[in-house]
C-alpha cells in the first residue's frame, strides 16, 4: 500500500545515497522535473539545482547527513527543458538496523504558483503603499481595516490611528 501511496503522489519523492547518487524517483517526479526513472537514477542530484541555488542543496543534505530532518526547506530547482521552478523540500535520513546511513530521503512539492503570487501581492502592495492616492479598505461592517500613505496626507490620520475605527471619522462633522 505505502509504495502505491508513494508512486502515485504528485510530490516528487526521491531517495539519493548519502554521496547524492539517485536510487528512487517516482512518478511525481517524472512529472515536475521531466526526467523518466530510467533517466534519473544513477545521476547525481545537484543535476536537479538552479545555477547558484548549490549552496541550498549542501545544506539540506549537510543537515540530513547529520541526522538532522529537514522541514518545508524552499529552494529553486531546475526541469529537465531548462525552466527555474521554486520548491518546498522535506528530507530525513534512511538509516540500517545499525545506525549507518543508507540513503536521504525527500520529497519536493513544487510551489512556483505560491511564490510568484506571493511576489504579485508584494508588488501591488509597494504600490499601493507608494502611490499618492488615498487608498483604504473597509470590512462590511465599517471598520477601516487598511490606510495608506495617501489616506493619511488626504485625511490627516495615520494608520495608527484610523485602522480598526469606523468609517464615520471621515464624515465631517455638521455645524
Amino acid at each position: 500500500i505505502l509504495a502505491a501511496i508513494v508512486e502515485n503522489s504528485d510530490d516528487a519523492m526521491i531517495a539519493s545515497t548519502p554521496a547524492g547518487v539517485i536510487v528512487a524517483w517516482n512518478r511525481g517526479a517524472e512529472g515536475i522535473f521531466g526526467y523518466s526513472v530510467s533517466e534519473a537514477l544513477g545521476l547525481n542530484i545537484s543535476m536537479l539545482m538552479a545555477p547558484g541555488r548549490m549552496a541550498d542543496l549542501n545544506y539540506f543534505t549537510g543537515q540530513i547527513l547529520q541526522g538532522i530532518n529537514v522541514s518545508q526547506y524552499e529552494s529553486c530547482c531546475l526541469r529537465k527543458n531548462g525552466s527555474r521552478f521554486h520548491v518546498s523540500v522535506s528530507g530525513s535520513p534512511v538509516k540500517s538496523s545499525t545506525g549507518e546511513m543508507l540513503f536521504i530521503s525527500a520529497v519536493l512539492r513544487d510551489i512556483t504558483r505560491r511564490h510568484e503570487a506571493e511576489h504579485a501581492r508584494a508588488l501591488l502592495a509597494s504600490i499601493v503603499e507608494s502611490t499618492p492616492d488615498a487608498i483604504h479598505s473597509l470590512a462590511p461592517d465599517g471598520t477601516i481595516v487598511s490606510w495608506n500613505r495617501g489616506s493619511e496626507e488626504l485625511f490627516g490620520y495615520s494608520s495608527m490611528e484610523a485602522v480598526g475605527k469606523n468609517f464615520t471619522i471621515l464624515i465631517p462633522a455638521k455645524n
